[in-house]
């Protein structure tokens, strides 16, 4: 009976009630705290967290590395003495770093326009956490001022010319007028007979495939979405051109041009539109 009663306090003793984390701290965010737990059983205790990462270190310590946060967050560890029931908690402070400038989104991306035309842009500013950055002046530049310039200080970009790419049929430079991500305007010079001519597109230094295709004077006809209004915008149902002002487009079909000395990329009508 005296036995029993031994075994019966040794087991009491192995499993003692874990006490207390001794701090309760706060912590930048992705920075590292070492917790300390107190408690009677000699061997040690687990530690968890509902985020982040705790470490065991010693029997009774252990190094917490905090998640990175946008905000201010709360973490718990919790510490429970091996072999035991008791356990105990600690509420981790977690404060983000100040927001610092990280990176700058243009839209558009990218954009083409046609000689004359505009373009607006905007830029927008983001801290490390995907989040706006606010009160970022922007100044604007072009990389390329012969092919387009920039107002420094609105991000309104106006086409000069052509730029970029450069088109050769039958390895003779022809006149671009417009340029953009699926198609390109161009003229054929006049000393181009038929019956076919190869096409070659540069665009910033990369040639593309060339194309063979038929050369033929044909009925006179319109590009589409070459019809541009007085004030240089793009003419379309939602931006119709104003009665009594210009309308520009491109056409074709009127027979070899040849009067070398002339630019042909414009022809303006004797007449208005209204």
């Amino acid at each position: 009976m005296k036995a029993f009663v031994v075994l019966c306090l040794l087991l009491l003793a192995s499993t003692s009630v874990f006490a207390a984390v001794t701090i309760s701290p706060t912590v930048i965010s992705g920075g590292s705290q070492q917790l300390t737990a107190t408690s009677g059983n000699s061997g040690g205790v687990t530690w968890t967290t509902t985020a982040g990462t705790v470490t065991s270190i010693g029997p009774l310590t252990s190094l917490f590395v905090a998640p990175t946060v946008a905000v201010t967050t709360k973490v718990t560890v919790t510490a429970t003495g091996t072999g035991a029931q008791g356990k105990a908690t600690v509420i981790v402070t977690v404060i983000p770093l100040p927001s610092v400038l990280t990176s700058v989104a243009v839209t558009p991306a990218t954009a083409a326009t046609y000689v004359g035309s505009t373009q607006s842009f905007t830029a927008t500013a983001y801290d490390q956490y995907g989040n706006i950055f606010p009160g970022v002046a922007f100044t604007w530049s072009s990389s390329n001022p012969s092919a387009a310039t920039v107002s420094p200080t609105t991000g309104l970009a106006t086409g000069v010319a052509a730029g970029g790419t450069t088109i050769t049929l039958n390895g003779v430079p022809a006149p671009v007028i417009a340029v953009g991500p699926t198609a390109a305007n161009t003229i054929v010079p006049y000393t181009l007979a038929g019956p076919t001519m190869v096409v070659a597109v540069t665009h910033y230094g990369q040639t593309g495939a060339t194309v063979s295709v038929p050369l033929a004077v044909t009925s006179p006809g319109i590009f589409p979405d070459s019809l541009t209004n007085d004030d240089r915008t793009q003419n379309g149902p939602g931006a119709p051109d104003p009665a009594g002002s210009d309308l520009s487009f491109i056409v074709t079909g009127f027979g070899l041009w040849n009067q070398p000395g002339l630019d042909p990329s414009e022809y303006t009508y004797p007449g208005r539109t209204g």
